[in-house]
Order: C-alpha cells, then structure tokens, then sequence
C-alpha cells in the first residue's frame, strides 16, 4: 500500500505541473486535446490510488485526511471545468483551497513541544 501511496502522490503532482502548463499556455508538446487528457489522466488516477491506500494511512488524523481529500477533489474537478470552461469553475477552485487551509490548520497535529509550551 505504501507504494500506492507514493505512485498515487507522484500522479497527483505531475496533474498540476500539466494544469501548470496549460494555464500559462505552454505547449509540451501535445496538442491541447491530448494535454487535457493527460491531466485528467493523470489527476484522476493519483486521486484514485491515493484514496485506495487512504484507510491504511495512520500518520495524521482521519478527520483531516478527509477534509483535505474533499478539498482536494473539489480543485480536481474545479481545475478540470475550468479547462473545459463550465461554469462555477473558479469557485470551485476557491472553495477547495479554503477546505484545504481549514482542514491543515483546523486538525493540526500538536506534538509534546506544543504541550510544554502551552503550559508556560
């Protein structure tokens, strides 16, 4: 599963370096068809295998996994509309950044240096 894990955060990135690259009109060279394929492609299947090794993940809290998951897809899909020009795309980026900053800052893990802390 570990594996899985890395393979699925390796295609998740390489997603948004090709929605890097289209945004600013870059050409890799493939046409646009094939290039927004790739980023769904690609996208899609980091997201998958990233949720397949989700429950075997016992670093972070679930509640925030989740929460990022969530704002992670919503991106996704904003990104993806965006591309294909839907509408409500740019707020569905918005919206998935917000729900990533609440779920990194919201569940953040305190460690044994916060607790001494606090008690000063």
């Amino acid at each position: 599963m570990k594996w899985l894990k890395i393979i699925g955060g390796i295609a998740y990135a390489l997603s948004f370096i090709v929605a890097s690259i289209l945004f600013f009109g870059y050409e890799i060279g493939l046409d646009p068809k094939k290039s927004i394929n790739l980023f769904l492609g690609l996208g899609a299947t980091g997201f998958i295998l990233n949720l397949i090794s989700y429950s075997k993940d016992k670093l972070g809290n679930p509640k925030a996994n989740l929460i990022y998951w969530t704002g992670s897809l919503l991106i996704f899909i904003g990104l993806a509309a965006f591309i294909m020009q839907y509408n409500y795309s740019m707020e569905l980026i918005i919206l998935g950044g917000v729900i990533i900053i609440i779920s990194l800052f919201r569940y953040k893990k305190s460690n044994a240096l916060d607790k001494k802390i606090r008690i000063f």
